[in-house]
């Protein structure tokens, strides 16, 4: 993968991020009808959903290691478990997002799978540098 594609994959991770951000907001705010089912009694759940889905895919992407990409591609299986099951009151978007999160693990697992390789080629190539 060239580095305009890696850059578009990281772009989209993000901007999937602040998608989030936008369709989960207005269901925190304390006159949503939404506000007394599910952040009164469980005030952890806006915390989670913050940290899980805002921060976490930027803060992986900041990181830029195989295992940080492997970890997003996790929280994103999780958040299409989540949209799935039906864990948050349907929005429009649902649909919408649930692909675009499929389409973010596959980007994801690419992104781990290109770092992984780049990290074995320069590997490699150190050691055949080494023979002489």
């Amino acid at each position: 993968m060239n580095d305009y594609k890696i850059i578009a994959a990281k772009i989209f991770i993000a901007s999937l991020s602040l998608i989030t951000y936008g369709e989960l907001s207005p269901l925190m705010k304390a006159d949503s009808p939404t506000y007394e089912f599910i952040v009164k009694p469980m005030p952890w759940i806006p915390l989670s959903i913050l940290l899980a889905y805002i921060m976490v895919p930027i803060i992986l992407l900041i990181i830029d290691n195989y295992i940080a990409y492997t970890l997003l591609s996790g929280v994103s299986l999780l958040r299409v478990a989540i949209e799935l099951e039906g864990f948050l009151p349907p929005t429009s978007l649902r649909t919408a997002t649930i692909i675009l999160y499929i389409l973010a693990i596959f980007l994801s697992l690419t992104l781990a799978v290109e770092d992984l390789s780049s990290r074995i080629r320069g590997e490699i190539l150190r050691l055949k540098w080494s023979q002489f």
